[in-house]
């Protein structure tokens, strides 16, 4: 199934918003965005999302691996940049 990623520009910060279909979705705000620009390669961060959803976040070269239970995204780097 395929990823797509949107971006919203707020006075606050951006909020990126990935989806996989009507299967799926998450909604990263700034500080989700930082921590995982943050990350050394094969670090991992967790965060829960407005969903209430609790997410384990991993760099593993140029993309992050983004999982919870059975949903997962793999996502550029660049793209949260």
């Amino acid at each position: 199934m395929k990823t797509t990623i949107t971006k919203e520009e707020y006075d606050w910060g951006t909020l990126i918003k990935a989806t996989k279909g009507n299967a799926y979705s998450l909604i990263l705000h700034p500080q989700h965005i930082t921590a995982i620009n943050k990350l050394d390669e094969d670090d991992t961060t967790f965060f829960k999302d407005e969903q209430g959803i609790s997410w384990a976040t991993t760099r593993v070269g140029p993309v992050v691996v983004i999982e919870a239970d059975h949903r997962h995204f793999t996502i550029d780097l660049d793209v949260l940049k």
